[in-house]
């Protein structure tokens, strides 16, 4: 099985008004009715395969509404590994004469 890049493009409007996001593999095109009506990229970045593999396969491949790319992030944000605190930092005081 081959592994695919999994890209988020985030779409606005002529005036930069955010319309939607489309979550798209590198093997696969998205729908063009958005850059039909106007629709410009002006974000894109790709998915390390941590983020991409809670994306459901019916997100991907079409506009994702704010809202549900809102609750798409909030769910790929709970599956990712978060790293531990810093140790706190303990500075000795320096007495100046």
């Amino acid at each position: 099985m081959e592994i695919q890049s999994v890209f988020r493009l985030t779409d606005s409007d002529p005036s930069g008004r955010l319309l939607g996001v489309v979550i798209q593999d590198s093997g696969s095109r998205a729908s063009t009715s958005e850059a039909d009506r106007g629709a410009r990229l002006c974000e894109g970045h790709e998915l390390d395969p941590a983020t991409a593999k809670p994306v459901p396969a019916t997100a991907t491949g079409r506009m994702l509404k704010l809202d549900e790319a809102a609750k798409l992030l909030r769910r790929i944000e709970r599956q990712i590994t978060k790293r531990p605190p810093a140790p706190p930092v303990t500075r000795r005081a320096v007495n100046v004469a």
